[in-house]
């Protein structure tokens, strides 16, 4: 807040600042998120990009605001913004067609949109550029799962779960050996979850 008061023309502040405001507003409790900090992350994206467009090297700004978009519909439930999201993230991969984890997100939203070859192909080009890219590696095994491929799904599951153990892949791979008549295993993935 502080950089933003005392250069209220750098559009980089006003970025961190969003950003740091759209972390800050999740919560434990429905509706999961604050709307007041939403409203201010996304005041702060506008000004930002009133003062600036974002380049090659700024083109995470449209994937902050893509992951907004998320936020805002926990409160309205409004399915454009999801859409929106995917304009955001196409913005960011016309800067930087490399970004994997656009990829990844562009993957992400398509699979929200229950779009899934499109989201397929996504997740193919983000690890195809980065093999170890946490998003690309959750979509891909989502995507996988949601399609019926199992098999496919669970390798890349477990390539997600050698960078870190968290709830969600976990859970994902508990969902895996359950559809595929391992419900022993299911048990003890869903106890660690």
């Amino acid at each position: 807040e502080k950089a933003c008061e005392l250069a209220p023309e750098h559009a980089a502040a006003h970025w961190q600042l969003s950003e740091v405001l759209r972390v800050l507003s999740y919560r434990k409790t429905a509706p999961f998120v604050d709307g007041d900090l939403v409203d201010l992350s996304k005041n702060h994206w506008e000004t930002g990009h009133a003062l600036q467009r974002p380049d090659a090297g700024t083109a995470w700004v449209y994937l902050g605001r893509a992951l907004l978009n998320e936020q805002r519909w926990l409160l309205s439930k409004d399915p454009d913004l999801f859409w929106e999201s995917l304009v955001f993230i196409e913005c960011a991969l016309l800067l930087n067609p490399d970004y994997a984890t656009g990829w990844a997100y562009l993957a992400h939203y398509h699979r929200l949109l229950n779009n899934l070859q499109i989201a397929l192909h996504a997740s193919d080009r983000a690890l195809s550029i980065d093999p170890a890219d946490v998003a690309a590696l959750e979509q891909r095994s989502a995507i996988l799962s949601m399609l019926g491929r199992y098999g496919e799904a669970e390798e890349m599951v477990d390539r997600r779960l050698e960078q870190a153990e968290e709830w969600w892949p976990v859970a994902l791979k508990a969902y895996i050996e359950l559809r595929t008549g391992r419900p022993e295993l299911a048990l003890e993935h869903i106890e660690r979850a």
